[in-house]
C-alpha cells in the first residue's frame, strides 16, 4: 500500500510527549550528526553542540524544565546552540521564546476568529 500524502489544510492536532534532560541531550547530539557542512569542516556541528552542553549541564536541564520538555523547543534550542548564542539559561530562554512569540500569537489569533466565524454560520442557517 503506497502512503498518503499529508493534508496541509488538515487541522488535526498531535501532541508529542515531553523530553526529558537526557532525552533532550541525545535528540542535539543527533542532530548535530546530521547536519550538512562543507568540506574540511565536518564535524564542526557535533563539536559545537558538545562543548555547549559540557560548558554547563545546569543550564540544558533548567531550559527542559522551563520549556516543558517541549519536542519542537528542543529543536530550536539546537539552531541556537549552532548559532553560537553565548549566555546562561536566561538568555537562551530569552531566545526561544522570542522565536516561538510570533507562532503563538498567530494560533492564539486563528482561535479567537474561530467562534466568530461558529457564530456567524450558525446566525445564516438561523441559528439563534
Amino acid at each position: 500500500m503506497a502512503p498518503t500524502a499529508l493534508s496541509l489544510s488538515s487541522s488535526r492536532v498531535q501532541t508529542l510527549p515531553p523530553l526529558t534532560a537526557a532525552e533532550v541531550r541525545g535528540l542535539l547530539l543527533k542532530l548535530s550528526e546530521a547536519v550538512e557542512e562543507k568540506e574540511g569542516e565536518q564535524g564542526a556541528a557535533k563539536r559545537r553542540v558538545h562543548e555547549w552542553l559540557d560548558a554547563d549541564a545546569s543550564r540544558l536541564r533548567t531550559l527542559v524544565q522551563l520549556t516543558g520538555g517541549n519536542p519542537r523547543t528542543a529543536v530550536l534550542l539546537f539552531h541556537l546552540v549552532l548559532d553560537g548564542l553565548k549566555g546562561g539559561a536566561r538568555e537562551y530562554l530569552e531566545q526561544l521564546l522570542d522565536q516561538v512569540t510570533p507562532t503563538t500569537k498567530a494560533e492564539s489569533m486563528n482561535c479567537r476568529r474561530r467562534p466568530n466565524r461558529f457564530l456567524t454560520q450558525s446566525r445564516s442557517i438561523g441559528i439563534p
